[in-house]
């Protein structure tokens, strides 16, 4: 596998999907996975217990200047940071030269590209040089890239005429793919998994979260949780938090991540007079994450289009949330809509539509019972289809897909 994001270290909430995916896929003894990645001055090399092995690249000449990948390349999530353009040749190059050591002595069935931008290139290129089928990854952003600017668009271009199989995390993004040149014939949709070991239920969370908050045992709490950046939609939410802050004072919102826009959305808070009622917790790691969820009345996911255009494919939000057992209210954006059954396993409302926003959670918050059925008809739904375990032999199935001429290991 070839990725420029991966959990810089164990609890680390930085694409987790990748780990989960490689780890699922490693458990089959007939598969060995190994990782190149960029490397990055946080990131553990040696975990023990983990299966996938990491193959970090060297590319810049100081830790200052390590921005390539581990969701920081992108400045709020709609253009590509300067210092990172000028990076790319360096880190390309840095990364064949591993690619190829690690792959000269060693057997290789395949090689499988996350994001095809910025690795499909890279990781087309090594599949031609050993002779071995490619499989490309979409998660989002690199197809949002792919989209707006002619030079990278050509690029993915280039990299799907060369790939064997295209795995998209929505349908919106595997349209947008067979658009831009994926073969409809080889491509599909698989959408992320969840480890439903972690995320899970736990009735002890609701007490520790209000205590974290530092609000009355019975308060009302709504959970967001996600990179402060456009396409995730909290501006609206705040928009719509004033109208719940009015009817129920109690209530408190809880936002749990970082990114370019926090500044923005404090202001916007102080703005509108609710910024005693809305609680920023910055990052938090991803095993503590869980705790988070199942200790919230409802989880608001208000993703949109971002004024660039740039949407989610699949939030991982989205399916942890649902694994905990918690109601959600979310935008029909994307691929949530094929993971979400509308007033049955969660709410779906119009993206940026606030009015509908803030009757969603107002009608959950106050009738819990409605809540407790979304979540547990969530929950059901992860356990039947939502593990990782189902993602990674999906994953394999692609494989045999893609080594099929050539006979599969």
């Amino acid at each position: 596998m070839i990725t420029s994001s991966y959990p810089k270290q164990p609890g680390d909430g930085t694409s987790p999907f990748i780990a989960y995916l490689a780890e699922g896929i490693a458990e089959d003894a007939n598969w060995q996975v190994d990782l190149l990645l960029p490397d990055h001055p946080a990131l553990v090399r040696d975990r023990p217990g983990t299966r996938a092995r990491l193959h970090p690249y060297r590319y810049a000449p100081s830790a200052r200047s390590a921005v390539w990948g581990y969701a920081a390349s992108l400045t709020a999530d709609r253009s590509v940071k300067p210092q990172v353009l000028a990076l790319a040749p360096i880190a390309f190059v840095a990364g064949l030269i591993e690619a190829l050591r690690l792959t000269r002595d060693q057997p290789l069935d395949l090689v499988h590209a996350h994001w095809v931008l910025p690795n499909g290139p890279l990781a087309a290129l090594v599949a031609s040089i050993r002779g071995v089928p490619l499989v490309v990854s979409l998660h989002g952003s690199d197809m949002f890239l792919a989209e707006r600017h002619p030079w990278l668009g050509a690029a993915a271009r280039w990299v799907f005429s060369r790939a064997a199989q295209v795995v998209a995390c929505s349908d919106n993004l595997r349209e947008r793919a067979i658009r831009m040149g994926a073969r409809a014939d080889h491509s599909q949709t698989i959408p992320y998994g969840v480890d439903l070991a972690a995320f899970r239920p736990d009735p002890a969370a609701r007490g520790w979260l209000r205590e974290r908050l530092g609000v009355a045992s019975a308060a009302p709490v709504v959970l967001a949780v996600g990179r402060l950046v456009g396409k995730k939609g909290f501006d609206v939410l705040l928009d719509a938090w004033t109208r719940i802050a009015a009817s129920h004072p109690a209530a408190r919102l809880a936002i749990a991540g970082d990114g370019d826009l926090r500044g923005a959305l404090e202001s916007q808070c102080a703005r509108l007079g609710i910024a005693p009622r809305v609680s920023f917790l910055g990052a938090v790691r991803h095993d503590e994450i869980a705790r988070l969820y199942a200790g919230s009345d409802v989880i608001a996911i208000p993703s949109v289009e971002d004024e660039g255009g740039n949407v989610d494919g699949l939030p991982n939000v989205l399916m942890e949330s649902l694994a905990c057992g918690v109601a959600v209210v979310a935008s029909r954006v994307g691929g949530i809509p094929t993971v979400v059954r509308d007033g049955e396993s969660g709410v779906l409302v119009a993206p940026r539509d606030v009015e509908a926003l803030a009757g969603a959670l107002t009608t959950l918050l106050d009738d819990p019972a409605l809540a407790r059925r979304l979540g547990a008809a969530a929950r059901a739904d992860s356990e039947h289809a939502q593990g990782w375990e189902a993602a990674a032999r999906a994953h394999l199935a692609v494989y045999r897909k893609a080594l099929a001429p050539r006979g599969s290991p």
